[in-house]
């Protein structure tokens, strides 16, 4: 399992909360039935979603290496988001 490790670097970082269960392509599916699959369900509650200021893309290729920003992560020039691995 991936670990992601969250720390709080300024006063105004990103807002984190559970996730919910409602999404809007699920409601746009054929009289709702996306929400019919329990698996999905499920992952829609057991997470968190972090709320930014800006888009930001993330790609992990399956691998041992850790996920890495390939761009974003900068707003106003406040620096929301960072990853420990370079490329």
């Amino acid at each position: 399992m991936t670990k992601v490790t969250l720390s709080r670097t300024h006063n105004n970082s990103v807002e984190i909360r559970q996730s919910r269960l409602k999404r809007d392509w699920m409601d746009n599916t054929h009289n709702k039935h996306a929400y019919q699959c329990t698996p999905v369900t499920t992952a829609n509650v057991s997470g968190w979603e972090m709320i930014l200021p800006e888009e930001l893309v993330v790609i992990w290729d399956g691998g041992p290496s850790p996920a890495r920003i390939i761009s974003g992560g900068v707003h106003n020039g406040f620096h929301f988001a960072h990853s420990i691995y370079m490329e």
